[in-house]
């Protein structure tokens, strides 16, 4: 449940604020121990912000609150955060700068809970808007939570115990890019490179019964994405997009994510009828794996407690997908979505994977 009152930061000739409450549950049914799972959350924020003259000023701060129960008794997460942003805003340049302060604790986690993150966007303009280079730098938590957990891999071996001395992921990301607009919308492009800097960031592993685990380690990596769309008629678009990992700091951890994926996507946009296809295309996956001691007895040094990594690697998938909708009056539509026409086998999680068509037919009801 959330309570929200406000402004929504879009017009600061005047004073714009925003103050927000928000609460809710997570059950997790433990059919094997008889031991629920159960985690409750609390968050505020506040945010404040106008605009001086050509200066931008916007203060916020927040608090969140996770609180484990039941399996999840040991969990306690705490928490604060406050920031400010100041920027100039100009027809030719916008220039944003600031930094948010948190205090993150969890529960028996032995990390320091003071962080800082910096933050800056800059923004060049042109009268054309055909060449736009900006740098961007942020940062913030990623929660490691119960829920956030299992949202990520439902496939997770209950352990409350480990949970509660894991520290929350602290992300430093810095961008460069440009994009830009030609042929009074015809085509438009963008292309950017982000370096990331991530500590305790959970990496997922699998053992021989196909149940997930996690172990916490530092992860840097360098992705370059890129996109053209290109318009030449109201309606009728195509869209290219792609991205690759050019650099991660694999060692004895993998991501269990392609290092490569591309879409192409056509689309029709009628009045009453709009349709589209996408072909997608994804890299092999490296999955972490547990390595058993009687596999191979060099991955233990001798030590059958200490724990050692390999992967197992599934094959590059190509996937085509399909959707249409038909506008009855302004309150109905109706739709259908075909996703992996091609059969192709589509990994979740190792072990874990649908190789079948998928189709689904529904209304739509505006009110």
């Amino acid at each position: 449940a959330k309570l929200r009152f406000g402004d929504d930061f879009t017009d600061l000739r005047r004073w714009n604020f925003n103050i927000e409450v928000a609460g809710g549950m997570f059950i997790d049914d433990d059919r094997v121990n008889d031991d629920n799972m159960n985690q409750y959350d609390l968050s505020a924020k506040f945010a404040l912000g106008k605009m001086l003259g050509k200066n931008v000023l916007r203060i916020h701060a927040e608090y969140d609150g996770v609180f484990g129960a039941k399996g999840l008794e040991l969990y306690k997460n705490n928490t604060f955060m406050a920031g400010a942003r100041y920027g100039i805003s100009s027809e030719r340049f916008d220039f944003l700068m600031g930094a948010d302060y948190y205090y993150d604790n969890v529960s028996e986690s032995t990390n320091s809970p003071h962080k800082i993150f910096p933050f800056l966007r800059m923004t060049w303009k042109s009268t054309t808007e055909g060449f736009v280079p900006f740098v961007e730098v942020d940062g913030g938590i990623k929660r490691n939570d119960y829920a956030s957990l299992v949202y990520t891999n439902p496939f997770m071996a209950d352990d409350g115990y480990s949970l509660s001395q894991m520290s929350n992921e602290s992300q430093y990301n810095g961008r460069i890019g440009i994009s830009g607009v030609l042929g009074q919308g015809v085509f438009s492009y963008n292309l950017s490179a982000e370096l990331s800097f991530a500590n305790d960031h959970a990496y997922w592993y699998t053992d021989a019964l196909a149940n997930y685990y996690y172990t916490q380690a530092y992860q840097h990596t360098l992705r370059i994405d890129g996109g053209l769309m290109l318009r030449p008629a109201g309606w009728f678009e195509a869209e290219l997009k792609a991205g690759v990992f050019v650099w991660e700091n694999y060692d004895k951890y993998y991501s269990n994510r392609p290092n490569f994926d591309s879409s192409l996507s056509l689309r029709y946009l009628g009045r009453k009828f709009t349709a589209g296809v996408t072909a997608a295309y994804r890299g092999g996956i490296k999955w972490m794996t547990l390595q058993p001691a009687g596999f191979d007895e060099t991955l233990y040094d001798g030590d059958e407690n200490v724990m050692k990594f390999g992967y197992v690697k599934t094959d590059a998938t190509f996937t085509l997908g399909l959707e249409a909708e038909y506008r009855i009056n302004d309150r109905w539509r109706v739709y259908a979505v075909g996703r992996n026409l091609t059969g192709s086998t589509i990994y979740e999680w190792l072990n874990y994977y649908r190789n079948t068509a998928e189709g689904i037919l529904g209304v739509k009801m505006s009110f």
